[in-house]
């Protein structure tokens, strides 16, 4: 009897869970929800970019890759400053290096590379010991973003900018922008 009450249990949990698998619907990616940034934005912002870059006489006309280091995207939204932005100038280096990998090399930030040789190489390790980068791969440019908003009574608009700057002079080689608004809810 009590082998069959637990069968039981397990056969009507078993038809709960069967019944409750119908298809969900994904909720619309693109669709702004109480306003800010979409997946749509996304796609846009950094589709309309990565060609752009490819086509600098720097990039375009350059014997050699060059050589990238992603900075990342200062949030200056209001109101979501805690934000993670990096999502954004993350995509526009994966399509560079999808369309561009022959013109284009990404160096890791060195905040990033050092715990990384530290722990894999070992802290007596000239590279880790060293502290410096390897001579022949130097960073030429820094890829990064800066997002600001501002808040009305009825919508918020926001600016998204996207720079890629000279490593040794800091020149600004290409910026590019982006820009959207939302009604508030």
């Amino acid at each position: 009897m009590r082998m069959s009450a637990r069968m039981a249990g397990v056969l009507m949990v078993l038809a709960m869970m069967a019944g409750c698998e119908t298809e969900r619907e994904r909720p619309d990616m693109d669709a702004r929800m109480g306003g800010g940034l979409t997946a749509k934005d996304l796609r846009t912002m950094t589709d309309q970019m990565a060609p752009a870059v490819l086509k600098l006489p720097q990039v375009a006309q350059n014997p050699n890759k060059i050589t990238i280091v992603v900075k990342g995207v200062k949030n200056g939204l209001e109101g979501e400053h805690t934000k993670d932005l990096d999502i954004y100038v993350m995509r526009l280096a994966g399509l560079l290096s999808e369309y561009g990998g022959d013109r284009v090399a990404f160096i890791e930030e060195n905040r990033t590379l050092r715990p990384m040789q530290a722990e894999e190489l070992g802290p007596n390790n000239p590279a880790v010991a060293a502290g410096v980068p390897d001579a022949k791969i130097i960073p030429q440019f820094f890829l990064y973003g800066d997002f600001k908003s501002m808040r009305g009574p009825k919508s918020t608009y926001y600016l998204c900018t996207f720079k890629l700057a000279n490593a040794n002079s800091g020149e600004i080689i290409w910026s590019h922008m982006y820009d959207t608004s939302t009604w508030n809810p």
